[in-house]
């Protein structure tokens, strides 16, 4: 691995003397491409790849690809590189590191960053731990620099978009299904139909069954679950396990004993005649919001990259555990899972912000627990 080519052409320059870990210092020197390009520029490079607070020229035109990106695959950039992260990224970084102790802090170390670089920044405090943060991500990803991240985009948006052939490999992995997961995200249903309110057990018989993998155990259950759930919300089911067994079985064309397996995950809430209230789509829906405020925003604005680094829950000024509660918690009552969220959005009010757009996210997500209390007090007379 090495940073291949910069955007950096004999501009001005300052030093800077961050202390900084042996395997991160052994790194900026060995991705330097034998000393053709130096550590501080290895390091601006690394800065300007990982964190969206400082930008340059090339950011210009990223913004434009980053934002056909998501408004083409409904996913952000980040989204994508999580499902390709390399996990053996960081051992790397110890086993080539060349001197003997990789964890040794090595104070001072020389560094001449650009200076456009250091006038974007309020101080120098921190850099170290934002070099160091930068070399253990590019360690994970499987780019040599900004531009080939971006040329990956492109052509990812150019396959969908325009169905031109690809030349860069990796992304020839991603289309061949090599990187499962990245291929999922991007060319599966986005949608994802298996929670759909209109789905039914022949749905999923007639095809849809068969573009989710034995390996994607959890989706397929989710599939049957809604299927069965939307059937016999209103309708009485005569000997459940067996019929959820033969519906299981018409579903995915699986044998009897992977069928009963299945059967055994689903909730037979439908049999009894108080259901536990829920509201399965309530974090998918939250971060839908989310992106769209993404989308509206202008993408370059160093207010919207803070928001990129926020989680959905966090965007709207809501901690994730007791928003993730909503989905997972058998609640015994409407009233139970209305006080819930009642609480949700008291716990929200008066929270800092990182950036304006989080207020936005914010109102959103307000409006929407308020239509969702609404229903449930409504269903509950």
């Amino acid at each position: 691995m090495k940073i291949e080519n910069t955007l950096y052409h004999n501009e001005k320059s300052v030093r800077v003397q961050p202390t900084l870990p042996a395997y991160v210092v052994s790194a900026l020197k060995r991705w330097g491409d034998g000393n053709r390009i130096s550590k501080g520029i290895v390091a601006y490079e690394l800065i300007l790849l990982e964190s969206e607070e400082y930008e340059d020229s090339i950011d210009k035109i990223g913004s434009q690809i980053e934002r056909e990106f998501t408004n083409l695959f409904d996913a952000l950039p980040e989204d994508l590189e999580r499902k390709i992260i390399i996990k053996t990224g960081l051992e790397t970084l110890f086993d080539e590191c060349e001197y003997a102790n990789p964890d040794e802090q090595l104070a001072r170390t020389n560094l001449h960053i650009p200076q456009n670089l250091r006038d974007q920044m309020e101080h120098t405090r921190g850099i170290g731990s934002l070099i160091t943060d930068a070399v253990e991500h590019f360690s994970k990803v499987p780019w040599n620099s900004r531009t080939e991240r971006l040329e990956i985009l492109k052509q990812l948006v150019e396959y969908e978009r325009d169905g031109k052939e690809p030349s860069h490999s990796f992304v020839n992995k991603i289309i061949s299904g090599e990187f499962t997961d990245a291929n999922e995200l991007l060319f599966g249903d986005s949608e994802k139909w298996w929670h759909s309110p209109d789905l039914t057990i022949e749905d999923i018989a007639e095809g849809r069954g068969s573009s989710i993998s034995q390996k994607k155990r959890g989706e397929r259950i989710q599939a049957l679950q809604t299927a069965l759930d939307n059937r016999y919300e209103n309708e009485e089911m005569p000997s459940p396990p067996k019929l959820v067994v033969r519906h299981a079985q018409d579903a995915f064309d699986i044998s009897e004993p992977v069928a009963e397996d299945y059967a055994n995950e689903i909730d037979y809430w439908f049999l009894y005649e108080e259901p536990h209230p829920r509201i399965p789509w309530f974090t998918d829906r939250i971060e839908e919001i989310y992106k769209e405020i993404l989308k509206e925003a202008p993408s370059g604005h160093y207010r919207t990259k803070k928001l990129r680094k926020l989680s959905p829950a966090n965007a709207a000024k809501l901690d994730e555990s007791p928003v993730d509660r909503v989905v997972s918690e058998d609640w015994e009552s409407s009233e139970e899972l209305i006080k819930h969220l009642e609480t949700l959005k008291d716990n929200s009010e008066g929270r800092r912000v990182q950036t304006n757009y989080q207020n936005e996210v914010h109102e959103r997500v307000m409006e929407y627990i308020e239509n969702e209390i609404e229903r449930l007090e409504n269903e509950n007379r």
